[in-house]
């Protein structure tokens, strides 16, 4: 089993992008649920204001509980507490309490993350608010944080999860809480994702197509070049090339990056779909293919090796890959 999980910002101008999760969800449910994959889905919601700092959890296994949840999601209303209403307050907002919440999940099952969000998160260096207050408390009471820079928030999420972990950042809005997200993306072998517009369909369109290609990838299909309809909906999103990016010890030191320019969309999405791969493993298949298809298995890691290194054609490879799948899996009918 995997863990598919969403931290969502929702402060009061989260609306387009509320939604647009719910509809991911709801698409998520019927192209994994159905096809009877293990996968659960974790929905982790943040907010805050002068009155605290406010944090939610909850995980699903099941496709029908988690679109009622996600469904019953309220902007400025932690889940289970409707009396709260909490709108964000200061501009920055609490992430780093959200991303502390991935301590308290199972770390021995591999987690692909996407943080939601269109603010930065609460720096020390920068004049405390009241809700930064309340974060550094929050921090300190459920988790034992002491240090609530936000790179030793990261390096525990790191540690607990011992590379079990891929964290994706969609950001909105490109300023120099880039250079943040570019590093929190950089440390966990995810993806910085800017939308170009705030539209609800777009974001769920475009989730959808790079959680599809992940589970197909894993499942033993491959990322091919052919320009469909679904994959038109990426041109909506903006994939930025961390390859140069370096993580630093502390917050004070991530200003030393250059705000992250546009990559190539492929590229960046293939080397994902890389690095996810090797996490999830076969953990995300319906069965585990038997070792009667060896000798296939082993032909086919040989021709992705050649095909990544130039050795051989990408169609040639795409070919060859495809049969050897097909022989696989009527060896293990």
């Amino acid at each position: 089993m995997i863990n598919l999980v969403f931290l969502l910002d929702i402060t009061g101008s989260m609306s387009s992008e509320l939604a647009g999760v719910k509809e991911t969800v709801r698409h998520l449910v019927a192209s994994v649920f159905e096809e009877e994959y293990a996968v659960m889905i974790t929905i982790i919601t943040f907010t805050e204001s002068s009155q605290g700092c406010f944090v939610t959890n909850h995980s699903f296994t099941e496709g029908d509980e988690a679109i009622d949840f996600i469904k019953s999601v309220q902007l400025c209303v932690p889940p289970g507490n409707p009396s709260v209403s909490a709108n964000g307050g200061d501009g920055d907002e609490n992430q780093k309490a959200a991303l502390a919440e991935l301590l308290t999940l199972d770390n021995t099952m591999p987690t692909i993350a996407f943080l939601i969000t269109d603010a930065g998160p609460h720096l020390l260096a920068e004049t405390r608010t009241c809700e930064a207050e309340h974060e550094i408390n929050y921090l300190k009471e459920k988790h034992s944080i002491v240090d609530s820079d936000m790179l030793n928030v990261l390096a525990l999420v790191q540690a607990h999860y011992e590379g079990n972990l891929i964290v994706n950042v969609v950001k909105y809005i490109k300023n120099s809480d880039h250079r943040m997200y570019g590093c929190i993306a950089k440390k966990f072998d995810g993806v910085l994702i800017e939308p170009k517009v705030r539209a609800a369909q777009q974001l769920a369109s475009g989730l959808m197509v790079i959680l599809s290609k992940m589970f197909d990838r894993c499942a033993g299909g491959t990322f091919t070049e052919d320009d469909t309809v679904n994959d038109a909906a990426l041109d909506t999103f903006i994939f930025y090339d961390l390859e140069e990016f370096t993580v630093p010890s502390g917050e004070a030191d991530v200003i030393h990056n250059y705000l992250p320019v546009a990559g190539d969309t492929r590229d960046v999405l293939f080397a994902f779909l890389d690095r996810a791969t090797v996490v999830i493993g076969d953990r995300f298949a319906k069965r585990a293919i038997a070792a009667s298809g060896l000798k296939e298995q082993v032909e086919l890691l040989i021709t992705i090796a050649q095909c990544l290194t130039g050795k051989l054609g990408y169609n040639d490879a795409l070919d060859r890959a495809t049969t050897l799948v097909e022989k696989i899996h009527q060896l293990n009918e």
